[in-house]
């Protein structure tokens, strides 16, 4: 898949783009029905009025920016949207160009871009954890990444709107940590500190907060259906607009410093 670089590529029916970098094309207007676009980059290009008849876009990614034709869904065709908070989590982008992709605040966790192109890559707030893995000698936590891993130290750092699913943040350091609007369905947060934490509109349904320290946490419009708080610190916390439907409270430490029975 790709091409060699001659400066210039053939826009036409039928022909195979696979693998280039086409961030930031003007394509209006042009013919590309059942061309291969299969892992091409198309960031910030212009493909409105473009026919897309039949075109394999199997691996493609586009952004926010990109603009396809009226009523054309790219994902319908096997394109991935890069944009914060979507989940690529044991993706692999094997011989992906992802130059000047910005990954912030995507999630990574498990995903494979070893011999991915990450030039100019933007990675800050991105998630990554033990089994991601990047190029030799690549650094995320270098570019703003989040490693997400239990014991993980991420004090006062800027969550928000993550998709943290399924994620074992188990005794990890949260303290004061934005984790408004975050998604942490069914995700292990035991004995983690969470102290001060800003968990607004928080998406926490089954979550395990067994241990926990909640102390002084914001849960305003949070959703604790089914989730584990046995022996969990809340103390300080406004209860008044938290879904606690069906949790599991035995141990908990009230907001009013009362131990629940």
């Amino acid at each position: 898949c790709g091409l060699p670089f001659y400066g210039a590529y053939l826009i036409a029916p039928d022909m195979s783009l696979c693998g280039l970098n086409l961030q930031g094309a003007d394509l209006r207007g042009a013919d590309l029905s059942r061309a291969d676009l299969r892992k091409v980059s198309l960031f910030g290009a212009d493909l409105f009025s473009v026919n897309l008849e039949g075109v394999n876009l199997l691996g493609a990614l586009y952004d926010e920016a990109t603009r396809f034709p009226e009523g054309f869904d790219p994902s319908q065709h096997g394109a991935y949207l890069i944009a914060p908070g979507v989940s690529f989590s044991d993706q692999e982008f094997s011989g992906t160009d992802l130059g000047g992709a910005n990954f912030s605040k995507v999630n990574l966790l498990g995903a494979d871009l070893r011999s991915a192109n990450l030039e100019d890559a933007k990675f800050e707030r991105s998630l990554y954890n033990q089994t991601t893995q990047f190029p030799e000698g690549f650094d995320p936590r270098k570019l703003g990444a989040y490693c997400i891993v239990p014991l993980a130290s991420l004090s006062g750092r800027d969550l928000s709107g993550a998709n943290l699913g399924g994620v074992d943040l188990s005794q990890a350091d949260l303290r004061g940590a934005n984790l408004s609007q975050v998604d942490l369905w069914g995700a292990n947060l035991s004995q983690a500190n969470l102290a001060g934490a800003n968990l607004t509109g928080a998406y926490l349904l089954g979550v395990n907060l067994i241990g926990a320290d909640l102390t002084k946490a914001t849960l305003s419009g949070a959703n604790l259906h089914g989730a584990e708080l046995k022996d969990t610190k809340l103390t300080g916390v406004d209860l008044s607009n938290v879904d606690l439907s069906n949790t599991f409270m035995s141990g908990a430490i009230m907001p009013d410093g009362t131990l629940h029975n």
